[in-house]
Order: C-alpha cells, then sequence, then structure tokens
C-alpha cells in the first residue's frame, strides 16, 4: 500500500522502520510536527522521526496545522491508500479522514476504551495499573473513539518508568502495526467498537501534576514518580526552592511524623507520607544545581528538626500560599496609591490580621515578599513605570508617525499621507496597545544586562468563511475569527545575536489575542509573550556564543540582522468578510451535484475559502505598518482510480480578492465537465514508460517549473546556511539560464492580464517595502531574494521577508515572473517540439499541459534534485499519429542540468496562483512564465497503489455496464487530445 505516516517522538520510529522494511508497502512521505527548540540551549532539532525519514531517503513535510486548507491539498498530492498515525501531536479533523481508502490507522498505547487521550503509558503507571497494551485503531471524529482492529496486552514492571515502558511499546507496536497493515486490504482484521461506557482519560500532562502530595501514601507517590518521568517529574519545595525528588517505598510502615517530615533512619533519609507510609529518598536535586545522592543531599542541608518537603514560606494566610501575582497586586497597588513607605505597603499586603482588623509585619513576611519579587524581576519593574510609559508611548506615537515622513516620501507618499496615516495610528485601539507596551518593554528590558536590541510586536487579525460541498451536499459551513501576535526579539548585537544560526526559532514566540479591543486584555498578553521571549532569547545568545567560539570560523560571515529605515504604512482595514452565504451554498451545491453524473468519479468536492486579513506591526526602530489583505479562493477537485491501481486527480483553483471576482457559475460547471472528461480519458491511457528527450511545458506547468526548481534557490538565507546546497551562491555575475531569459519577483506587480497575482504586497512580514527584484538578467544571476538576515556582499533587505504567523521571517519569493526576448507565436511551440524531436532521433517527445505541484531538495544532506509532478502529459509524435495522452510520470532532475536546457519559449504569459511551504511557514505566491521548450527533460515513473477501483457501481449507475469491463477494453490513441 502507498502510506502517508504521520508521527513525531522516538516511540513511532520503531514502526515507521519496520513499514520501511516490509516489502508490500510503500511510505510516500513522512508528515511531522514543525523543528522546535529543544533543551536547554533552545536549539532547533528535528523529530526522531524526520531523522528517520531523512536517513531513509523519505519526503518530509511539516505542516504548522493539519486543519489548515494547503495541508489538505499536500496530503491528497500523495495519493495515499493508508495513513498511519502514531504520537503526531495534533488532532485530525474529520474533514481529512477520507482521503485515503484505508482511512486513519492508529497505534494507541492502551487497551482502548481505557486511557483515551494524550498520555495513556504515564496515567497507566501513574495510577498503579499492572497491565496495559496496544490497541490499533481507525481514527474517528472523535478522541480515541475510532473502531478498535487489533490489541495485545503488555505487563507493567514493578519499578518500571515511563520512558523505559514506551520503549518495550514500541516495539511492540510496531509488530502489532504490521500485522494490522497486512491484514485490511482483504478484511482479515475485523473492526470492532469500543464500549464507552468502560472508558477512562489520560489528559495530556501539565506541570502542576508532577507536584507531590506528601498526603498520599509512599506507593501511590513511587507510582507518580515513575509515572511522570522525565516530565513533569515528581517535585516538591524545600526551604522555598523548587527540588525534584526521586525514591521507592520504605519497608518500615509506620511514620511517627507529619506528612513530608524528613526522617534520618539507619543513615537513610525518608520522608513521612500518608497512611502511615515512608519513602525512601535516593536522590534530590535543588532548583540550579546538581542531580546529587540523598546522604550528600543530607550533608549540605544541615536539616532541621521536624523540617519538611513541601512548607510553604511565601506568605501566611493560606489562600495566598502558591499565587505568583502577589507582588504584581503589590506593585499596582504601591502606583495606584502613590505609596512610598514600603513597610505601610508590607503591612497592608502580607500582615496578619489582628482583633482590630490592623496587621503586623515581621522578618520573615519581608523575606517573603523580595524572594517573590525576585520571582518576578523585570515584570514588577514594569509595572512600577507602566503609567508614565503608557503616557510616553501616547506622546511619542504622533512624532514616530511623523518622523517616518521621509520613508514614505521615498516612496512618493508625501507628508499630507504620513499625517493621515498618524490620524489612523491613533485611532486604531490595537495598533495604540502595541506602541504604549513596545515602549514599555523596550525602555524597562534597556535596563537589564541583556538587553535587546531590537523588538517587535506583530498583530494578525483574520476573518474568515469555509464552504465544502460534495455530490450536492455541504460536507463544511464554518466561519471564525482569530487573533494571534507574535512578538519578536533579537538581543546581541546585530552582529550576533540570539536568532544565530540554528537558533534561529528563538527570536519569536506567539499566543493568541483577546479578539475585543479592550486595550488592557491585550496589553497584558502581550506583556506576558514578551516576557517569555525574553527569557527564551537570552540563553538563546549564550549558546550562540559558546558555539560561535567553539566550532570551525563560518564562510559567510555577515551580520545577523540588517539595518533598515523605519517606515509608516497603514493600509485601509479590510471589513470582516461579507458573503452572501445562502447564495454561495447554492452555488456549491450545484456544482458538487455535477460529479454525480459520472461514474468513474469516486470522490468530488469544491471547496470556498473567504478570508480577510489586517497585520499590524511595530517596530522598536520607530515603525508602524498596517498591511490589510483580503483573498477567495475555490478549489474543485475530482479523483478515479485506473484499473491498475493508480490513483488520478485533477484540481482547479480559482483566486481572487473577493468572491465577486470568480468565475461565473456557467464557466465553473464547465470546468467540472472538463475535469471529469480528463479522468476518464486518463483511467483509459497507457502508462507513461521513462523518458529523457525534448519536451514542452504549457505556461502554466512552466511556472510552476520555475517556481521549484529555480525560485527556492534564490531565496537569500540558503546562500548562507552551510547546510544548504548553495547551488547559486558563487555564481552571481554568472549565466545560469539561456541569455534570451531574465527573472524578476516583483511583489508590487499586482496583476498579469486581467488575473490577479496571490504574490502581491506592499510591505513584507518585517516592515520593508515590497521591491522589484531584478533576480538575472539576460541570463545572468545579479540578486538574491533578500529578508533582514544579511549574506555575503547582500547587505539589506529588498522586502522579501515573509512568514506566516507564529514563524521568524526568510527571503521569500512573491510574484516570481520569467520573461524572454526571444519568443515565437504560441501555436508554432508544438511544431517546434517536433523538429527538436526529430533533430535527436526521438520517436516522440513529451507534452505537459498541467501540473499539480512539486517539491526541491536544497539541503546538502539529501540529493540536490528536483520533482514536479503532472497531471495532464500527452506524447507527441513525429510520424503524424495524434497526440497520446498517458498518465503515472513524474518530472524528475538536477536544477545545474535542466535550467541549461531550455531552447525556445512562447510569446504569452500564463499564470500560476498557490501557496508555498517552507521553513518560514505557507505564504500565498504567483509564478509567471511562457511556454517553454526544453531540449531534454527526464522522467519517470510514478509509484501507485494496486488497489481494484470499486467493485460495486455509485448509487443510480446500478444498470450500466459494470467498472471491470472497462479493463477489457484498450486505449483509443488520441482519445485524450488536448484542446
Amino acid at each position: 500500500m502507498r502510506i502517508v505516516f504521520c508521527g513525531t517522538p522516538a516511540f513511532a520510529v520503531p514502526t515507521l522502520k519496520a513499514i520501511l522494511a516490509d516489502r508490500s508497502h510503500t511510505v510516500v512521505a513522512v508528515i511531522t510536527q514543525p523543528d522546535r527548540p529543544r533543551g536547554r540551549g533552545q536549539e532547533v532539532s528535528f523529530s526522531a522521526v524526520k531523522e528517520t525519514a531523512l536517513e531513509a531517503g523519505i519526503p518530509v513535510r511539516q505542516p504548522v496545522k493539519i486543519r489548515a486548507p494547503e495541508a489538505r491539498e499536500l496530503l491528497q498530492s500523495f495519493e495515499p491508500e493508508c495513513f498511519v498515525i502514531i504520537a503526531y501531536g495534533q488532532i485530525i479533523p474529520a474533514g481529512l479522514l477520507p482521503l485515503s481508502r484505508c482511512g486513519w490507522i492508529n497505534l494507541h498505547a492502551s487497551l482502548l476504551p481505557k486511557y483515551r487521550g494524550a498520555a495513556p503509558i504515564n496515567w497507566a503507571i501513574a495510577n498503579g495499573e499492572t497491565k496495559t497494551g496496544l490497541t490499533t485503531m481507525r481514527i474517528d471524529a472523535g478522541m480515541d473513539t475510532g473502531d478498535m482492529l487489533l490489541q495485545e496486552e503488555i505487563e507493567i514492571l514493578p519499578a518500571e518508568t515511563a520512558p523505559e515502558l514506551a520503549a518495550r511499546m514500541a516495539e511492540a507496536g510496531a509488530k502489532l502495526m504490521i500485522e494490522t497493515l497486512r491484514g485490511l486490504p482483504d478484511s482479515m482484521v475485523t473492526p470492532k467498537k469500543q464500549n464507552d461506557d468502560l472508558a477512562t482519560y489520560a489528559p495530556l500532562l501539565k506541570k502542576e501534576d508532577g507536584r507531590i502530595d506528601w498526603e498520599r501514601n509512599a506507593r501511590e507517590i513511587f507510582n507518580r514518580m515513575r509515572g511522570f518521568e522525565p516530565w513533569p517529574g515528581a517535585y516538591t519545595t524545600f526551604r522555598g526552592k523548587t527540588c525534584q525528588v526521586r525514591g521507592e517505598p520504605a519497608t518500615r510502615e509506620q511514620a511517627p511524623a507529619t506528612p513530608g517530615t524528613l526522617l534520618l533512619e539507619d543513615g537513610e533519609l525518608q520522608i513521612a507520607c500518608g497512611d502511615a507510609t515512608v519513602l525512601r529518598v535516593l536522590t534530590v536535586k535543588l532548583e540550579g544545581r546538581a542531580e546529587v545522592t540523598a546522604q550528600e543531599f543530607v550533608n549540605g542541608a544541615r536539616l532541621a528538626k521536624e523540617e519538611r518537603f513541601g512548607k510553604s514560606y511565601i506568605a501566611r494566610d493560606p489562600a495566598l500560599r502558591h499565587t505568583r501575582l502577589l507582588p504584581l497586586f503589590f506593585v499596582v497597588q504601591a502606583v495606584r496609591n502613590r505609596h512610598t513607605d514600603w513597610s505601610s505597603l508590607l503591612m497592608i499586603n502580607f500582615g496578619p490580621a489582628k482583633k482590630d482588623g490592623r496587621r503586623s509585619v515581621g522578618t520573615k513576611d519581608v523575606i517573603c515578599l523580595a524572594w517573590r519579587m525576585a520571582s518576578c524581576g523585570v515584570v514588577c519593574a514594569q509595572l512600577v513605570v507602566a503609567p508614565a510609559g503608557w503616557a510616553a508611548a501616547e506622546d511619542s506615537a504622533a512624532s514616530r508617525t511623523d518622523g517616518a515622513v521621509s520613508t514614505e516620501a521615498t516612496t512618493g507618499s508625501g507628508s499630507t499621507s504620513a499625517a493621515l496615516d498618524a490620524k489612523k495610528v491613533v485611532n486604531d485601539p490595537v495598533l495604540k496597545v502595541m506602541q504604549a507596551e513596545l515602549s514599555r518593554a523596550s525602555t524597562e528590558l534597556g535596563k537589564t544586562d541583556q538587553a535587546p536590541y531590537y523588538l517587535s510586536y506583530t498583530v494578525y487579525d483574520q476573518d474568515y468563511v469555509v464552504l465544502v460541498g460534495a455530490y450536492g451536499s455541504l460536507l463544511t459551513d464554518a466561519a471564525a475569527k482569530r487573533r494571534q501576535a507574535d512578538v519578536t526579539m533579537r538581543v546581541g548585537t546585530h552582529a550576533l545575536d540570539n536568532t544565530h544560526g540554528q537558533s534561529r526559532a528563538s527570536g519569536v514566540t506567539s499566543g493568541s489575542l483577546p479578539l475585543s479591543d479592550d486595550q488592557d486584555a491585550i496589553g497584558r498578553v502581550l506583556w506576558e509573550l514578551t516576557d517569555r521571549e525574553y527569557k527564551r532569547a537570552v540563553p538563546s545568545l549564550m549558546n550562540v556564543r559558546t558555539n560561535t567560539a567553539v566550532r570551525a570560523e563560518e564562510e559567510d560571515k555577515s551580520p545577523d540582522f540588517s539595518k533598515e529605515a523605519s517606515a509608516t504604512h497603514i493600509g485601509e482595514a479590510k471589513l470582516p468578510v461579507t458573503l452572501d452565504r445562502a447564495t454561495w451554498e447554492g452555488e456549491i451545491k450545484r456544482l458538487s451535484a455535477i460529479f454525480r453524473r459520472y461514474p468513474d468519479v469516486y470522490f468530488g468536492s469544491v471547496m470556498l475559502q473567504v478570508q480577510n486579513s489586517n497585520a499590524r506591526m511595530v517596530n522598536s526602530e520607530g515603525s508602524a505598518v498596517v498591511s490589510p489583505s483580503a483573498s477567495t479562493r475555490l478549489i474543485m477537485e475530482a479523483q478515479t482510480r485506473a484499473d491498475d491501481g493508480m490513483e488520478l486527480l485533477r484540481v482547479e483553483t480559482f483566486q481572487a480578492p473577493t468572491a465577486k471576482g470568480l468565475p461565473a457559475e456557467s464557466e465553473l460547471s464547465a470546468k467540472i465537465e472538463k475535469m471529469a472528461a480528463d479522468l476518464k480519458a486518463l483511467r483509459a491511457a497507457p502508462v507513461a514508460e521513462p523518458y529523457d528527450g525534448p519536451a514542452l511545458l504549457s505556461g502554466r506547468a512552466a511556472a510552476v517549473f520555475f517556481h521549484e526548481v529555480l525560485g527556492h534557490r534564490l531565496e537569500g538565507h540558503r546562500q548562507r546556511d552551510e547546510e544548504e546546497g548553495q547551488t547559486f551562491t558563487k555564481m552571481v555575475g554568472q549565466e545560469v539560464l539561456p541569455k534570451f531569459l531574465s527573472v524578476t519577483d516583483d511583489p508590487t506587480t499586482k496583476q498579469i492580464g486581467d488575473v490577479k497575482l496571490s504574490g502581491s504586497y506592499d510591505f513584507d512580514n518585517e516592515g520593508t517595502p515590497a521591491q522589484r527584484v531584478d533576480v538575472i538578467e539576460n541570463g545572468v544571476l545579479k540578486n538574491f531574494l533578500m529578508s533582514r538576515m544579511p549574506i555575503k556582499n547582500f547587505g539589506v533587505s529588498n522586502g522579501h521577508g515573509r512568514n506566516q504567523p507564529g514563524l521568524m521571517p526568510t527571503g521569500r519569493q512573491g510574484n516570481l515572473i520569467v520573461t524572454s526576448s526571444q519568443t515565437i507565436p504560441e501555436k508554432e511551440m508544438r511544431q517546434k517540439l517536433i523538429d527538436e524531436v526529430k533533430k535527436q532521433g526521438k520517436p516522440y517527445g513529451l507534452y505537459f499541459d498541467d501540473i499539480q505541484g512539486g517539491f526541491t531538495l536544497t539541503t546538502r544532506s539529501l540529493p540536490q534534485a528536483f520533482q514536479v509532478l503532472p497531471v495532464i502529459v500527452y506524447k507527441v509524435y513525429v510520424d503524424g499519429r495524434p497526440d497520446e495522452l498517458v498518465r503515472g510520470v513524474d518530472i524528475v532532475g538536477t536544477p545545474l542540468a535542466a535550467l541549461t536546457r531550455i531552447v525556445a519559449t512562447g510569446d504569452q504569459e500564463h499564470v500560476f496562483n498557490g501557496i508555498c511551504g517552507a521553513e518560514s511557514g505557507s505564504v500565498p505566491v504567483a509564478a509567471v512564465a511562457p511556454a517553454i521548450i526544453f531540449s531534454e527533460m527526464e522522467v519517470q515513473k510514478r509509484a501507485h497503489a494496486h488497489e481494484r477501483p470499486p467493485i460495486l457501481p455509485p448509487p443510480g449507475f446500478e444498470d450500466a455496464a459494470p467498472a471491470v469491463a472497462a479493463q477489457s477494453v484498450a486505449p483509443v490513441a488520441g482519445s485524450g487530445a488536448r484542446p
């Protein structure tokens, strides 16, 4: 079977390896979580599953959100027969479940229906279970509620920890999954419904789960220590500090002390627990110190009589013991009441009440306050200066806007525009609080030892509607709003900061913001995200400096961040989506109903996505940029299966700023009819053989080709990263394309002809104005697509720093436009291809009419190759025979070879609009190119499944000829002749 494997941690690796070793299956792709910083140094590292997949040469994709529309397109492009999912880390939405014949098969680490949820191994041990097990199941819309397939019981050893048990279960699970997959195609495995009445749950672990409750008996505490290893661990407090404790139940049964009391018995450190039991301590790790044995801890601690673990030294009022917000309220009260007498404030907040209602303060209360204030650090200082900071921010907002007039003037906006922008800034409550918090944070963090030299806030508002229809009915009818904030911080200097090299992810922290314009609520979240990002950035800088000192010198010594002029641009905010839902629901039902006429279309859908967005960005350099956008996409998709089991797909996508810009219903209906006809022809078409020779790409196919093969290798950051292949890094000034070809990337171009370009924008995500970049002139490489990450000989941004929310910007494509100074009329291209084929003595050439997508490999650890996925391909014969439609081929090759074999171009521009995924996430792009003839292009056979088409005809076609009859019909030459 063709399998897409979804998983992330080491637990999933044995199963992936087992499937790869089984010749009856082909893993066509691995889906795993995005790379994230891990450990104290916050180094970005690959997941265990990704490392395994890369070693095996399997394509890896890392969608940020599996429920995003582009993720569905990605998954469909692999044409899977089955999804295998193990500890992937995201919930699979119901809309993705029908994407494969065998569904989504999950390996769950419990004997379902017990321990449904995210942490079944941990909770089974923590709850004292002596046995657990494994279950393979089909995922449905619930949380681990799908039909069970196979189960295997596993014994839990008496002292076994969660990592130890997980390792054993991972190996056993691999065998169980292989057995399940072998039984699926022939229905040898019978699904069994779960008994919901017997269900128990294993929720996601939280930090507080690890806090030891000494009122529990020693066996229960020991079980939780085993179950919560390595995270959140088992921890308590000792003299006001957090400490990790490891131990085991002691043989002594009676504890003559309060639970939590430390006891020294026969040279051993023991702890009194609930139910008159005792825990023998093995190791202790105090916060900020190394782990030591119990004896070492006793020697250093000098224990007092009846000293206890878990005793609070924070506040006398039990209701206040565990709140971390005491100093915040304390300082706010100081600011509001203008207090200067700190002893009176201590009395008000912490003194124990006397009979007359007054409070008194002792030494321990002062220590308590000091400790708590230290734990909050900068946060308290920020609150102290908040009123002054807010006022200063309000006063400076207009001055910063006025000060940016010169930047706008260079782009032709003039002072009048800047004055209008200043007014918009004042009237935008969200932008106002962003600037206020930015000013406050910059001022106060500037007083720290490691002050940020750059800080920015970006807030994304998104308002969208999604309608999906199939066979005349709606599958999805959803509308939602969301608001997300990115806090970007750079600590160090422009030359070397916390984002250097593989630590780039440490530069941004993201979170959800309140949907209302409540400035206090928004400010509070921005404050929390800023604090979190600072605590992430500073350790990362330390790690960067260490690595820079001990590692070999880098070839490119460019700074980590460029210095750019500030800018102010306040675009007109888009109104919330105003879609005539009733009208479009009717149209989607009618369009999707057309697929019911075609028995060979096994799945057909029509999806409408309407989104209005507004991105606000302010930074410590004085920029304020508001970039509204609106987009509407209509995606029509149809699938079928050839008699040899090959999955066949046709997709048509239309894009416009609003739904009014989409084609008329009559035009869309005609497209669906054409898609159905194409699929029928493809089912009858022969499978193409491997080929190397002349080929013609239609304009749209050529646009996709240039985006994948050339565009990604022109992105600036790829020239600096020493893990990248750096195909063109040292070729500036050299010829990389034929002299008649030039390539620009111009986000400022809004449309070509009557087609809107989806890669257009006014300012990039770093607040830099979009610019036209002449990347290749007359075949000679001149420039790269630059963000604010400089590279050797290219020190500033050219407005191509792009990202999706939550990720750091990198240089990305916008509108990649290929032009030619040596064209021939497009209607003569076919004859030009035939002439080239005759010249080489080949029997035929290939014409690629449509391409569904592709991917390219740019890292050094993998071959510098590309793979483009055509859907409509014809053999063009030189002996006068009609063009013959073929299927099952992929364009493959290496860029340096392929790009030099272009011999002719057409005279018309064609547009491809789409969504591109890379390190900085998914961004809208466009590519424009003429039709192109290659003197040589290589294709290979596409891997495919071997499942038979449906045995039964679809409803309404019972009297039609059975599907198997199609097997006896020979393909008709020329039946797929292109229009």
